[in-house]
């Protein structure tokens, strides 16, 4: 069997358009596998350019999107800008290939930070799929995307209403985990607008979900959230308490993003609180235990600066009189746990 590169090497001695269009696709799929993204998307613009030349629109529709997606992943964003737009305005109104191409705008902007550009790409995006007759769960995702989008410029009201046209296409299809999802993402974006009576409504009807379906995840993020309502409170111990649950429902989950982040929040709040050998046991531990999930060189990264940072703020004196009253009351919690300290 011939590879694709021998495929476009007989194209190209045969000068036939349309087969040569279809090697250099055949053969950018192969490169774009092998991670040679750049490579690839010049074989695409070229086939693009021929099936232009051919007025095969659709074909050169599909070139164009690809391409401006390898663009946006090599970090050329003003290339796939490029390359979306001429798509867009090829492609034919209300079928997926416009959907696809306003979509990759709404990316290729977001990337580059102008959420406002993504949103307003997002929106002509999702026009083209539901008039496209797009299926519910890759429509609510979009709707998700567009919210996102929204509420990073600052357009609460429209980004509340995608993210419910996206809850109520999930539970049209039955899809209890991902409508889950969308409830957390509406929780979070009434913390965000410190609407904290709407977020402790939507906090609780996402918890009993959770319960309801076992979601751990989901349950280890609503604890991160409602630590964040705590502390939005001014309610700076119950803040903590449930900093330290969430820690523990992201290390049942296993989601170490989490745990990380519920580790330094757990550390910080200790701190304020001037619990000083809880706030240096918080990192210390963050640091072991992310150290057998992860490698020792991530859990580093991830908590060396950070206990660097609590010797420069306690001095080197008092942050190692911390460290020894921590080691100290470690080893006496491992020879009490040891099957040779019991007394009969």
């Amino acid at each position: 069997m011939q590879s694709t590169e021998q495929r476009l090497l007989y194209a190209r001695r045969q000068k036939r358009p349309g087969p040569l269009a279809v090697a250099l696709t055949e053969h950018a799929d192969q490169l774009s596998r092998q991670g040679q993204l750049s490579e690839a998307r010049t074989l695409l613009d070229e086939a693009a350019a021929l099936h232009r030349q051919l007025r095969h629109a659709y074909d050169e529709v599909r070139c164009l999107h690809l391409a401006a997606t390898l663009s946006r992943f090599v970090g050329d964003l003003d290339g796939s800008r490029e390359r979306a737009t001429r798509a867009l305005q090829q492609a034919q109104a209300h079928t997926p290939e416009a959907a696809s191409s306003a979509a990759e705008l709404a990316e290729s902007w977001n990337t580059c930070g102008d959420a406002e550009q993504s949103a307003r790409y997002w929106l002509i995006a999702i026009e083209h799929a539901e008039a496209a007759g797009a299926l519910p769960g890759p429509l609510a995702g979009m709707y998700r995307r567009c919210a996102m989008s929204l509420a990073g410029s600052a357009q609460w009201h429209a980004a509340m209403d995608a993210l419910a046209k996206a809850r109520a296409l999930y539970l049209g299809q039955d899809d209890k985990a991902n409508a889950l999802r969308t409830l957390i993402e509406t929780t979070t974006a009434w913390v965000a607008q410190d609407k904290l009576g709407d977020a402790y409504h939507h906090w609780d009807q996402s918890w009993s979900e959770a319960q309801a379906i076992s979601d751990l995840p989901a349950q280890a993020d609503l604890l991160l959230i409602q630590a964040s309502l705590h502390l939005k409170s001014g309610e700076h111990e119950a803040a903590r308490k449930t900093t330290a649950k969430a820690r523990q429902a992201a290390l049942d989950a296993n989601m170490p993003v989490n745990y990380v982040t519920t580790s330094l929040m757990l550390a910080e709040l200790a701190e304020h609180a001037q619990d000083l050998e809880a706030s240096y046991a918080a990192l210390a531990t963050g640091w072991a235990t992310l150290g057998n999930l992860l490698g020792r060189e991530v859990a580093a990264e991830s908590f060396r600066p950070h206990l660097q940072a609590l010797r420069e703020r306690l001095g080197e004196a008092r942050f190692a009189e911390v460290k020894h009253r921590y080691e100290a009351k470690r080893r006496e919690q491992r020879a009490a746990a040891s099957p040779s300290s019991a007394t009969d």
